[in-house]
């Protein structure tokens, strides 16, 4: 590590050089390419910063800037020849950072009714700054409405502030910044993880998405210990559903705790518990403030509050107190703490402001000058998953996903027996269909064909409408520490792909044996799968827009209602009708597709007419398969691609436009290296 300056000087074009902490381990490697130096994080548990920004993917280094591996940090040396500045970071910087919310201010547009009347925005925080430094436990408290989750989410990067800033050590961190630096640990009130599983499994699982560990028995060592730390070292192997209260949300902790992060943010995270729970996890909290970490806790309950460093009191979005938890009491003039909820009442917030402004604390406080940086960080531009890691990630999220449904079976079976079931109905509704009449067997075949269509997109939308929706919070959660919309994605779509594979497979079976449907099956099969493949991606768009399962399986049947008037199977299209139906509808398609795999005698046949008038064929001939095929793709494409992007509204843009996203996953993907 001293000959870090020499060996950058030294690493010659298309070179590279791996570096590491003072313990020795590999942490990133850096490469040279031409006269730019890229560095890449190599999957190191507390990852590589660049400027206080994480790396993420190949990222390019310049003169000057500092990077930081654990406990050690350099700065890149000049082009003239410089040197790299190194050291190891103090105690307190590799656990802890210092963090400052300077003059904060968030307010809440009216709506749209009050705007009408002349109303004004809400102000939620109101010019609220506060310091924390690395190794306190700060409690927040604050009657309901005060703004105690407001500034705990612009800490964590989830909302955005109207005025003001927040600070890393110094420079100035957008919400975005804060929103992905691992370093940074935010633990909702309500506990965001797969309850179907076991402790172990859906740990083991957060860190493969973390990139922790490295190998099977590194995790399970991390894991062990993280739980141990929780006090649920006897609970590797119980399912989350059967835990209590209290131990759900030490799971929880122990899941954000695999990282090591140095600030933990947890917003009510003792709410719902017994006094002896919550005792306990205040007690956790405390000691991992005393490790270097910056913690900070809202909480209501006053009972432990004695262990915390610092109390920030809120009222009517505004600071009126920052001290110790006896300066609390005294500056209150009460016995105890909650007797502050009481005497909040007795002046507004504007007169307790000035009155702690005044005092000893307020004015001890007020001499203590907070460092800004004149240059913001900054946000860099998105950084994609290398092709390894998003292939990776696939294969995580879908090897979770396949054993969340192996453990709802009982779900999972009623989902396959959709199928089957409607195809004995229709069976029983039609019997045999072959006929020597071609215009009775023409006649029945299109209804059979167009009941096979709509179920597909039935089974295959029911399968998916609330996969997402269901989800939301905990895909909102995983993305702070790095999973990707689209590996999250096609988890779902591979897994549902295939069920929804055995659920066409056993419809169409069924009803070709059992009522003699005529074509090639071996065809009918491919159209119908690429037809169910159509109604996941709808499934997933409709679950990625809707804000409730509910709502999601509200809007499924008039969806598809609306696919089957426009497919062709009801009443004969044309004109402009004929053209949305082509754009918007894949039964269109998967009806043409189907149509191509019959006979030309059924084709060509008629019903009867008055002499001398033609009539059109009742079911007409099919256009090119590959042409169906090939529509049926691009919907689906269309479809997943409007999941997507619901969802990365519902994220707030954290990583960057659509367009630059698309173009760097795509280069990850199919480009070189």
């Amino acid at each position: 590590m001293a000959d870090i300056t020499a060996e950058l000087d030294c690493l010659q074009d298309g070179k590279s050089v791996e570096i590491g902490s003072t313990t020795g381990s590999r942490r990133a490697r850096i490469l040279r390419k031409g006269s730019t130096l890229w560095i890449r994080d190599l999957d190191s548990q507390a990852g590589t910063f660049v400027n206080d920004v994480e790396v993420r993917g190949l990222v390019a280094i310049r003169s000057g800037d500092r990077v930081r591996l654990g406990d050690y940090a350099f700065r890149i040396p000049a082009a003239d020849g410089g040197t790299a500045n190194s050291s190891k970071a103090s105690p307190n910087a590799s656990r802890g950072f210092d963090l400052t919310v300077s003059d904060a201010v968030k307010n809440i547009s009216s709506g749209q009714v009050d705007r009408l009347l002349g109303g004004k925005p809400r102000t939620i925080l109101d010019h609220v700054s506060v310091r924390v430094e690395p190794g306190t436990f700060l409690g927040i408290l604050g009657a309901s409405g005060s703004g105690k989750s407001t500034l705990i989410k612009a800490l964590a990067g989830i909302t955005d502030l109207s005025e003001g800033q927040i600070l890393i050590n110094g420079s100035a961190a957008s919400s975005q910044i804060l929103r992905s630096d691992r370093r940074i640990a935010y633990l909702p009130q309500d506990v965001i993880i797969h309850e179907a599983l076991t402790c172990a499994m859906a740990l083991d699982y957060i860190a493969r998405l973390k990139s922790l560990g490295g190998t099977a028995e590194a995790r399970q060592q991390l894991i062990a210990g993280v739980l141990d730390r929780v006090g649920l070292a006897g609970q590797m192997d119980v399912t989350i559903q059967r835990l209590s209260g209290g131990q759900r949300k030490r799971v929880a902790l122990a899941a954000e705790l695999l990282g090591d992060p140095q600030v933990i943010l947890l917003d009510e995270a003792t709410s719902g518990l017994d006094p002896a729970t919550e005792e306990d996890m205040m007690r956790l909290f405390h000691s991992l403030a005393a490790e270097g970490r910056t913690v900070v806790c809202i909480t209501h309950f006053p009972g432990q509050l004695h262990l915390c460093d610092r109390l920030l009191y809120l009222m009517q979005g505004r600071c009126v107190f920052d001290g110790a938890p006896q300066e609390l009491m005294q500056f209150f003039a009460v016995n105890s703490i909650e007797g502050v909820y009481t005497k909040e009442r007795e002046f507004p917030a504007e007169e307790w402001l000035s009155r702690f402004r005044n005092s000893p604390v307020g004015r001890k406080l007020a001499a203590v000058s907070v460092a800004t940086s004149a240059r913001p960080t900054s946000d860099g531009h998105f950084q994609p998953l290398s092709r390894e890691a998003f292939l990776q990630q696939v294969w995580d999220l879908t090897s979770r996903y396949f054993r969340l449904q192996l453990a709802d079976w009982k779900n999972l079976l009623l989902l396959l027996a959709q199928a089957p079931v409607i195809a004995l109905m229709i069976v029983a509704t039609y019997g045999s269909i072959s006929s020597s009449f071609a215009q009775l067997q023409a006649a029945n075949t299109k209804e059979v064909i167009f009941l096979l269509v709509i179920s597909t997109l039935w089974c295959s939308g029911t399968a998916s409408v609330r996969e997402v929706v269901k989800e939301t919070p905990i895909l909102l959660h995983e993305t702070r520490f790095g999973v990707a919309l689209l590996p999250y994605l096609f988890s779902k779509l591979s897994f549902l792909g295939l069920l929804s594979l055995l659920q066409t497979l056993s419809l169409l079976m069924t009803v070709c044996w059992l009522t003699n449907l005529s074509g090639k099956s071996d065809k009918q099969l491919l159209v119908l799968t690429a037809t169910a493949l159509v109604g996941v991606s709808l499934g997933l768009a409709i679950s990625a827009i809707a804000r409730t399962s509910e709502r999601a399986m509200t809007l499924l049947p008039v969806v598809l209602i609306g696919l089957a008037i426009f497919s062709g199977g009801l009443a004969r299209l044309n004109g402009v009708v004929r053209l949305l139906a082509m754009l918007f509808s894949p039964a269109y398609w998967s009806l043409d597709g189907i149509r191509s795999t019959l006979s030309s005698q059924l084709w060509n046949a008629t019903y009867p007419g008055p002499p001398g008038e033609g009539q059109p064929p009742i079911l007409g001939l099919g256009g090119p398969l590959l042409l169906d095929l090939l529509a049926l793709f691009l919907q689906a494409v269309a479809l997943t691609g409007i999941a997507w992007f619901a969802l990365r509204l519902a994220i707030g843009g954290a990583n960057g436009s659509p367009a630059s996203q698309a173009s760097a996953m795509f280069k990850a993907l199919f480009g070189r290296g």
